[in-house]
């Protein structure tokens, strides 16, 4: 488990870019699969799981310092058509493209 320690210590400095806060995160995350390896019987941990135990405390870290930035949708900018059946929605479609026909043909 051990042979892996670099490759971890490398990716949380990626996902954090911070050299510290990537070391703690490492320890931690050898801590957490020390504690799962003593209490399952049998298993070795494999690199995988090391590296989802790594996410996962990035993405606690994140949540704890709320550094994470939720974008915000403009609600006129992406509206969710109201209409429940798709039947609806063309035929407003279909009524929207003769409207604009129509209109075209004024300005002429």
């Amino acid at each position: 488990m051990l042979e892996y320690y670099k490759e971890i210590s490398y990716y949380l400095l990626r996902l954090t870019k911070d050299k510290d806060l990537a070391r703690d995160l490492t320890q931690e995350t050898y801590a957490k699969a020390l504690e799962i390896d003593k209490k399952a019987e049998k298993t070795t941990i494999q690199k995988a799981y090391l590296y989802k135990i790594a996410y996962s405390l990035v993405i606690d870290k994140a949540r704890k310092n709320k550094k994470i930035s939720y974008t915000s949708f403009e609600e006129e900018q992406y509206s969710i058509p109201k209409k429940e059946y798709p039947e609806e929605i063309l035929s407003d479609e279909k009524r929207e493209q003769k409207l604009k026909k129509c209109i075209s043909t004024l300005s002429k």
